[in-house]
């Protein structure tokens, strides 16, 4: 691994060969940093891959910066796929999480707003494939990702070097702040570390959501098997002389489970936002997080469970008790954040501001159930 910054040079080849040079020769003469281009002797190769592949591993593995130059070319489509090796780079880019340097011709931003007014005109003396367009609208509107346009290769490189100090200079104010209170922050990576050094206001509430994001992310691969209703697998045995034992049982879990939740979110969770103590916030996400997954985790477990044939309708209605915890918590993140640009606004404080209520779903779908299966087999139930 390098010691070096990498950047990564991102763009079509042929018509812009003379900015790429000028761009590598800044990064690398001027900056001392590493640059990988595709056209450089240096730029890592497996020669069992094709290109498309060679440059998304170099993305993925070594980039810590995408400069992301668009001109008038799309660029090469590799076989089987639908978007250009350029278009490949930036969107592994974006998905690791690097920063991203976005820099548009001039010409051809210029015709933007006429090629969205009338896309089926004929723009082939500015672009080989409209195609260019849909990407840079994809960069600037629906990812957002500030760019620059550019006439010469030294508007690139001007820009780049302020950029480049901006971001040392971030750098050295994020480290001076971690140095402070170590300790605090040891819980925390990534966006959350960010949002908890930098401290803008309302950064309390965004820390929550952040790490209720990140908790729920993690539980990709469960809430697939809980969405899809996934019930194969070792299940409990569940005679019927002990249905109702075992009934009564799982559903107190699930009311425990509610009553731990709300208590943690009103109670503790407001406390630790009050505070800012970004140390108790993030152990709060923690035991939502456990919520979250023990919510799906227990459904799944009611769903394998081998009853007798007449109790199943009771027994699939339960299971779907947990449902508000899930689709609540999913929620949160964004409710969070209205309540911190509200909160802002107003100059309330975020822990006053939040409210949570849990309580258990399909309440009325399982009381008939349990009604007809008491009128069916009350030996069952009792």
């Amino acid at each position: 691994m390098s010691i070096l910054p990498t950047i990564f040079l991102s763009s079509t080849f042929y018509d812009l060969q003379q900015v790429r040079k000028d761009i590598v020769d800044f990064v690398q003469e001027e900056m001392g940093y590493r640059c990988l281009a595709s056209e450089m002797n240096s730029f890592p190769t497996d020669p069992d891959a094709d290109t498309a592949e060679n440059c998304r591993r170099r993305v993925e593995q070594e980039a810590d910066v995408l400069v992301l130059v668009i001109g008038g070319r799309y660029g090469a489509i590799p076989k089987d796929r639908e978007k250009s090796v350029t278009n490949l780079e930036y969107l592994i880019a974006r998905a690791k999480g690097i920063p991203i340097f976005a820099f548009v011709k001039s010409e051809v931003l210029a015709v933007l707003s006429t090629w969205k007014a009338n896309p089926g005109a004929d723009f082939k003396s500015v672009v080989d494939d409209p195609r260019v367009f849909e990407f840079i609208s994809l960069v600037r509107e629906t990812h957002s990702v500030w760019t620059h346009q550019f006439t010469v290769a030294q508007d690139i490189t001007d820009c780049l070097r302020e950029q480049f100090a901006y971001q040392m200079l971030r750098g050295l104010n994020l480290q001076r702040q971690l140095r402070g209170a170590p300790g605090e922050y040891a819980a925390l990576s990534g966006r959350s570390l960010q949002i908890a050094l930098e401290q803008s206001p309302g950064w309390n509430g965004l820390l929550l959501a952040q790490l209720i994001e990140d908790e729920i992310a993690s539980s990709a691969d469960l809430r697939f098997a809980y969405d899809g209703s996934v019930s194969f697998g070792p299940g409990e045995r569940v005679g019927n002389g002990d249905f109702r034992e075992w009934w009564l049982s799982v559903l107190h879990q699930a009311e425990r489970l509610i009553t731990g939740l709300n208590r943690v979110l009103t109670e503790a969770l407001a406390q630790a936002l009050n505070a800012g103590d970004s140390r108790r916030i993030a152990s709060c996400v923690r035991f939502v997080g456990r919520a979250y997954r023990e919510a799906m985790e227990w459904a799944v477990d009611v769903r394998r469970a081998h009853v007798h044939p007449d109790c199943r309708e009771l027994v699939d209605a339960m299971a779907l008790f947990t449902r508000n915890i899930v689709e609540e918590i999913e929620g949160l993140p964004e409710r969070i954040r209205r309540i911190v640009e509200q909160a802002n606004a107003s100059g309330a404080r975020v822990g006053e501001a939040l409210e949570f209520h849990f309580s258990l779903y399909n309440q009325e779908e399982y009381d008939r159930a349990h009604q007809a299966l008491r009128r069916r087999r009350p030996d069952l139930i009792g």
